[in-house]
């Protein structure tokens, strides 16, 4: 099994949490399967450049390098739910920035990544496909500074599974699943009526979910106490930073687990 990890950086919402990540491998080793697990940063893809094969894929304009140990695998790709600009026209959600930093680790154009070959190449490449989506918070992160200004506790995981994936698959899950979950979040009324697709099972399953509130970007803010708050969100060394609150009763569990190491 092909474990794929991506995320922004160390933190909560920005990062898979280690209690999935363990439940993950856990489940793995017993069915017997071998784990070869890689992370990938999504700021930082680091494309493939060596003993890749390769292969263009469908609506790309250059080949892409797909490793070669990906062919006829089972794929686990294992994401945090954060979205990149919820509150503007060019904002994008976990599923779809996941997929442009993973054609960015195959060689997509730098800056231009795109998730629509990212989606084709799941379908063609690997041999079945289970997408894991941490929504143990759903963390609203800012495109400019790379860093999560809000987090709200969802206590939830996400999954999608095709055993077969194929193009009509790719599309579906391309086109569906942010708009879905932005709806239940209440930031868009795009994902409305897709409902049906998704099915709740465990304590989650019939429980309400949350209201999430995007933050305007810098660009929005007005007056001294705008500037300010502005002055907080610029691009800064990451140990410079000031993160957001932690809430939640996850927020102790964060805290307390042994530490596994940040995507790299």
């Amino acid at each position: 099994m092909q474990l794929l990890e991506l995320g922004w950086d160390a933190g909560p919402g920005t990062q898979v949490a280690p209690w999935t990540l363990s439940g993950i491998e856990a489940s793995a080793q017993g069915a017997a399967l071998e784990v070869v697990h890689e992370r990938i940063c999504m700021a930082d893809p680091c494309p493939q450049r060596e003993h890749g094969i390769r292969t263009t894929l469908p609506g790309a304009r250059r080949p892409r390098a797909v490793p070669d140990a990906w062919f006829g695998r089972h794929l686990c790709m294992v994401v945090p739910c954060a979205a990149l600009d919820p509150d503007s026209n060019d904002g994008i959600g976990p599923l779809g920035a996941a997929l442009r930093a993973l054609d960015g680790r195959i060689g997509g154009p730098l800056r231009r990544e795109s998730a629509r070959v990212a989606a084709r190449m799941l379908s063609t490449v690997f041999a079945s496909v289970t997408l894991v989506i941490d929504g143990a918070w759903w963390a609203d992160m800012s495109s400019a500074s790379g860093t999560a200004r809000s987090l709200l506790p969802l206590q939830r995981v996400l999954t999608v599974h095709a055993e077969r994936p194929d193009p009509a698959w790719a599309r579906t899950l391309q086109q569906t699943f942010d708009p879905w979950l932005a709806h239940r979040l209440g930031l868009s009324r795009r994902g409305a009526g897709l409902d049906h697709a998704i099915r709740g099972v465990g304590r989650g399953g019939d429980a309400r979910w949350p209201r999430a509130h995007a933050t305007p970007g810098p660009n929005r803010s007005r007056g001294l106490a705008g500037r300010a708050l502005e002055a907080l969100w610029k691009p800064a060394p990451a140990k410079a930073r000031l993160g957001p609150a932690v809430p939640g009763d996850l927020g102790r569990a964060w805290s307390s687990w042994p530490r596994l190491g940040g995507p790299s």
